[in-house]
């Protein structure tokens, strides 16, 4: 252990001074090794203000403990050696209590348009709003590293289901903080991650929200305009006059989508009604899937007359299917004409596609086939420090150029920003779509840097602006080209075969040589004559024996 009253250590050949008052950050060189064997009273010591943490060379945290918000306990590494490295306990400021914050709720207009809520306006039950925050810093300085805002809005509303985070950016559009809102929370809580200077630092923020369906009531006032000097009016659920088939979709707790289907919302008389589901890319079912059948009353409320049976519902490879039979479902004289559908699904990819689609399919005997495809609420969030500066989803459509009906997997793309810089890389899923979420507003460049197989590259630089006017959402279709097939080239003729080549006549016999006359033979001379005597001699006597042993022998 480290001792109070110990001074010095041996940092590889430097003297390092240590203090109850803090380590001087010019004295401490980082992932610069201390050995133990220097400390000649090991025990222990409480350093204020420490700005490094001491680790051991396996890089385990266990040697610095935070004990509260300015001091840490420093204690011997198991492996008698020591590293320095960087650790804040310093805690940040609660901005809270120097930054002027005015808030305002917003409600769309019948144009799309957000515009602040009124004292008496009725907002329906599932009808989006959303929180402004005007911030301005000037009475807190510079803002550092560390620092906390913690802003709230009224209880009756909630942000999402699940956790949500997005980014604060400065006016250039660096990340310097995030906001925090958790679920069953009315706060949202920003921590700078880097400081931010200047001299009059003023920001905005902003988020959607809805009732809070478990804490409300429809038809009653409650008061949460301007902390509480306001009151509107929970409104009845607003249902698609005139359609056939509904469908919307959110984010809940739990990495997971909540889907609602509404049928048959006209009343019409259908005949063995079918209703298709097809999950969307990145999902698979998460939960039951429960049907009702029932009737809208006069205040526009669901009312359940009998639930759809379990034998009515089949799961596919991809979604479900339910035969709803001939609507509408009568019991006891009610008519219920309508279906309610309900199920949750879960995002494989943990989140990071931001938009996630559903599509729907309607049959009948006596109805056209009704289609719908839609995606998950955009729940925007966005902050700025010092600019006006947003996110928002790119979305990019990949589709054949004969068929735009025919949408294209597997193409790959570069988002490139004004100064050059690829911020995203975007893929296409089954249904030919891809999208990147919590880009920053502004101009980017479409690259497409893979075709889908069986398709030509489109080199084409495409041009598209992220802005708040689009909601935070914009799409781009891009089309691809099939690949020409490579034509066979035509066989070459067979060559002649060469015709024979004619025999050729036999040739004549020559007539025979006539013999030669025989050499007469010539004398032998004068040596020669003894030598053939010799011979003769000698073949008579050989002849002579053989005819007496002949003789003897008969």
């Amino acid at each position: 252990m480290l001792k109070s009253s110990l001074a010095m250590l041996l940092m590889m050949g430097s003297l390092i001074s240590l203090s109850t008052t803090g380590i001087a950050e010019e004295q401490v060189i980082e992932n610069q090794t201390i050995s133990l064997e220097q400390i000649v009273e090991p025990s222990e010591e409480v350093i204020a203000n420490i700005d490094k943490e001491l680790i051991d060379q396996n890089d385990s945290v266990a040697v610095v403990t935070e004990t509260d918000s300015k001091n840490a306990l420093v204690n011997e590494a198991e492996d008698n050696s020591m590293v320095v490295k960087e650790y804040d306990t310093e805690p940040g400021r609660d901005l809270s209590e120097c930054v002027e914050v005015k808030e305002t709720l917003m409600k769309q207009d019948e144009n799309g348009k957000w515009v602040p809520v009124k004292p008496g306006d009725t907002i329906g039950l599932y009808e989006k709003t959303k929180m402004e925050y005007d911030l301005n810093f000037s009475n807190c300085g510079e803002i550092k590293k560390g620092d906390k805002l913690t802003l709230k809005f009224p209880k009756e509303l909630e942000h999402s289901k699940a956790e949500a985070t997005f980014p604060i950016y400065d006016e250039n559009g660096n990340q310097i903080g995030t906001a925090v809102i958790k679920p069953g929370s009315n706060e949202v809580e920003i921590t700078f991650t880097e400081d931010v200077f200047g001299n009059d630092i003023k920001g905005e923020l902003s988020f959607e929200t809805r009732w809070d369906t478990e804490n409300i009531e429809v038809g009653k006032e409650y008061p949460i305009i301007e902390n509480g000097t306001g009151n509107i009016t929970v409104g009845p659920p607003v249902i698609g006059e005139g359609q056939l088939l509904n469908k919307t979709g959110k984010e809940i707790e739990g990495n997971k989508l909540d889907w609602s289907v509404k049928i048959n919302q006209q009343g019409l008389v259908i005949e063995d009604a079918v209703y298709t589901d097809t999950l969307g890319p990145n999902q698979k079912l998460a939960s039951e899937i429960y049907a009702k059948y029932g009737y809208y009353d006069t205040n526009n409320e669901f009312v359940a007359v009998k639930d759809v049976d379990s034998s009515q519902i089949v799961l596919t490879e991809d979604g479900f299917i339910i035969n709803l039979g001939n609507l509408p479902y009568v019991k006891d004289g009610i008519e219920a004409f309508v279906v309610e559908i309900s199920y949750h699904t879960e995002m494989t990819d943990g989140g990071e596609s931001g938009i996630y689609y559903n599509s729907g399919k309607l049959t009948g005997k006596n109805i056209e086939t009704e289609e719908v495809e839609v995606h998950n609420d955009v729940i925007e969030g966005e902050g700025s420090i010092g600019g006006n500066v947003g996110t928002g989803i790119l979305e990019i459509l990949k589709h054949d150029s004969a068929d735009k009906q025919k949408l294209l997997a597997g193409a790959e793309f570069d988002i490139i920003n004004n100064a050059g810089k690829v911020v995203a890389h975007i893929v296409t899923q089954e249904n030919g779509k891809g999208s990147v979420k919590n880009i920053p507003y502004g101009d980017y460049t479409v690259v497409e840097t893979k075709a889908p197989d069986g398709y030509e590259l489109d080199a084409t630089p495409h041009k598209v602006t992220v802005a708040k006017d689009d909601k935070g959402l914009v799409t781009i279709s891009i089309p691809n080209k099939k690949t020409d097939p490579t034509v066979p080239t035509d066989p070459t003729d067979p060559t002649d075969p060469t015709d024979p080549t004619e025999p050729t006549e036999p040739t004549e016999p020559t007539e025979p040589t006539e013999p030669t006359e025989p050499i007469q033979p010539t004398l032998p001379q004068t040596g020669e004559k003894a030598a053939v005597w010799l011979t003769a001699i000698g073949v008579l006597l050989v002849v002579s024996v053989a005819v007496i042993k002949f003789k003897k022998v008969n």
